[in-house]
This record gives structure tokens, sequence and C-alpha cells, in this order.
């Protein structure tokens, strides 16, 4: 179970099993009918979204959405860090900085780490572009950089390693 919460306020218990999903225990089936690396069109109980990734900050589980032309921004909670919550622990107090990956095909225009450079999370580790859209990729966690595999121009594939951390 995720919570989905809009930049209008409004907040969603989402659960997942295959096609299915309950929204706040309303079951909708989702079927993907295209998809590329900065949108996709589904269609939910017979009604079709198109949707635009406009920008997405995956240290802060947040993205900047245009569904079928309204722009909109969301943020996903995951279950764990609702528990945690719950019982008084903030889950970014337990990450670890992970490997930063490229969250879609695009070009590197800048690089502003280096190895073994200390970074916190939500500091800026790169910007990919991708469909002449800048994306900051940001730290997920405190953390040491611990390899930057790529540089300034370089052309990069979804989940290509980009930063290693130690």
């Amino acid at each position: 179970m995720d919570i989905i919460t809009t930049s209008d306020g409004k907040s969603y218990e989402v659960r997942t099993s295959g096609k299915d999903h309950l929204v706040n225990g309303k079951r909708i089936a989702v079927e993907t009918l295209a998809s590329d690396a900065n949108s996709l069109t589904l269609q939910a109980n017979g009604k079709e979204y198109r949707i635009l990734i406009l920008n997405f900050d995956g240290a802060n589980k947040q993205a900047t959405l245009r569904i079928n032309g309204k722009k909109t921004t969301v943020k996903i909670t995951p279950q764990e860090e609702i528990y945690l919550k719950k019982i008084g622990i903030e889950a970014s107090a337990l990450q670890k900085a992970a490997d930063l990956k490229a969250p879609m095909p695009g070009l590197i225009k800048a690089v502003n780490v280096s190895a073994g450079q200390s970074v916190q999370a939500g500091d800026a580790l790169l910007v990919l572009e991708a469909m002449k859209m800048e994306n900051v990729l940001k730290a997920t966690a405190d953390g040491i950089v611990k390899e930057v595999k790529v540089e300034a121009g370089q052309a990069v594939e979804k989940n290509a390693v980009l930063v290693v951390m130690g």
C-alpha cells in the first residue's frame, strides 16, 4: 500500500496487484495503452488518461505530471514509511545513499559532484536532459560519492548507473 498525495491536497490509498489496483478500497482495472521515456497512456475503468512526466524527484518521491492537459504534482509515500512514521521513526534516518541510476534515456548536461565528495539528501548530483527537458537528479540520502561514471555530453540509457555511492 502506498499513499499518493496530489498538489490539490487529495490523498489516495493505493494497493496494486497485477493489472488490478485498489484505490481507496475501490477496485480499478488499469491497462497501459502506450508508453515511452516520459509519457504513458492508460485506460482505467474505461476512461483514457494521457500522462506526461514533466519532472521526477526520486529523492523526495515526487513527480510533476500533466494528466490530460492538467498539471499536478504527486508525492508517493510507501507503506514502510507510513508504518515507520506511526511508530515515531523517520524513514530518512534509516536510508543509505543508493547508487544513482538514469530514470530515463537522455543526455548528461552537467555533473555537479566528484569522487570522494560528501553529499546530503537532496543535493543535486547531475542534470539529465530527456525530450528537451532538464531533470535535476538528486541524492536520496546522505553519503559519499565513490565514483562518477558519466561526464557532461554523454548519452545514457534508462537504468544506467551514473553515480556510485559509498
